[in-house]
């Protein structure tokens, strides 16, 4: 059997971004916050060690909360178990289904406190450790066990993808209340004015008290219509008293940001330069971004042309990511054929093609 780690409550979360997928309908916000603990406390480049073990005390310290009555936590360690829909990281466009976790223990002690013990699953270790190359996000733990509100806690989430890389962005209306959202009736918020006091100015208030991470906004019409907003990011962590950028934890003695800091983007911190391209819109350096910038700004134009028509309605971020993927597959078959003394001489429309085989067939 595996040493278990102990937790810690300023503990790093590297999630990965298959595991954003999850959504309520999955977890309910107490469980999505024990996997986060969870998450928190492993050595994400070491699976041989995948159990946690919560001393006593310390699963409701990590939860921000004083006391779980037996039948609570009994029924969050069960969901737990529970099969769950994600990505399949092997073949992009399919689905997996299975348990996250498949070994839990807990224990109560006289004075009511819990000792728990956690271990992910075979099938979700992919998923949770050696992560670079599918990308993820990360923050302390201490950002978001205080949250008390799922539609918070989703919005965190979505702020931290951005993170890092950009500080303002538009985002169409109607796609930000299904991530705020998920599941709940969004005909109730049709109205910009309710969504707006009811959700908007609720999550921005709990984030501004409780977390390092949170927002600015401003909404966007088309006549009187509101269809979409203007996000500005706020990061704490990054701000000081007197307005300052300083740098993140995450900097080196030179001063450039780790390669941590950027994680799973793989970005080479000499060549954020574009390599002299320039794009016609923030959205198409958004996705310039996931190839390390190495094509035009009329090759993006290409590439944007061809992920809208294979994934019409979905998410931008949903089409960097299998950008990302794609591109990671596309460099690898181009070293390949480098070796085999064939090397890939136009490479934008190799890599289209590439992008068209990988999300009909699922291949490489």
């Amino acid at each position: 059997m595996s040493d278990s780690f102990k937790a810690d409550a300023n503990g790093l979360i590297q999630k990965s971004r298959p595991l954003l997928a999850l959504k309520t309908a999955d977890f309910s916000l107490m469980e999505f916050k024990i996997i986060d603990a969870y998450l928190s406390c492993i050595d994400s480049h070491n699976p041989q060690q995948k159990k946690v073990r919560f001393e006593k005390g310390e699963i409701e310290q990590l939860l921000g909360v004083d006391r779980i009555r037996n039948e609570v936590l009994k029924e969050k360690i069960n969901n737990l178990f529970r099969p769950v829909e994600l990505p399949d990281i092997d073949r992009p466009g399919k689905v997996r289904t299975f348990a996250l976790f498949d070994e839990v223990t807990r224990e109560l002690d006289e004075n009511g406190k819990w000792t728990v013990e956690l271990e992910c699953s075979q099938q979700a270790i992919n998923y949770i450790f050696n992560i670079e190359a599918i990308g993820y996000i990360k923050y302390r733990l201490n950002n978001v066990k205080d949250i008390k509100s799922y539609q918070t806690y989703m919005m965190y989430l979505y702020l931290e993808k951005y993170r890092g890389f950009k500080t303002e962005w538009e985002e169409e209306l109607s796609n930000l209340k299904k991530i705020i959202l998920q599941d709940e009736n969004t005909a109730y918020y049709n109205e910009y004015k309710r969504f707006n006091n009811k959700v908007l100015k609720k999550i921005k208030a709990e984030l501004d008290d409780k977390s390092l991470l949170s927002f600015d906004y401003e909404p966007i019409k088309s006549g009187k219509t509101v269809i979409a907003l203007r996000i500005k990011l706020i990061d704490k962590n990054v701000i000081s008293d007197q307005g300052d950028i300083q740098p993140e934890e995450q900097s080196d003695e030179d001063g450039k940001p780790d390669e941590s800091s950027f994680a799973g983007w793989e970005y080479d911190w000499e060549e954020i330069d574009r390599k002299g391209h320039h794009y016609q819109s923030e959205r198409l350096d958004f996705l310039a971004s996931e190839c390390k910038y190495e094509f035009t700004n009329d090759e993006m134009l290409s590439i944007n042309d061809l992920l809208c028509r294979l994934m019409p309605g979905a998410y931008d971020i949903e089409r960097a990511d299998f950008l990302r993927s794609a591109y990671h597959n596309f460099v690898r078959s181009a070293k390949d054929l480098q070796k085999e003394g064939k090397p890939v001489k136009r490479r934008c429309s190799y890599f289209l093609s590439l992008i068209e085989n990988q999300y009909y067939t699922k291949e490489v």
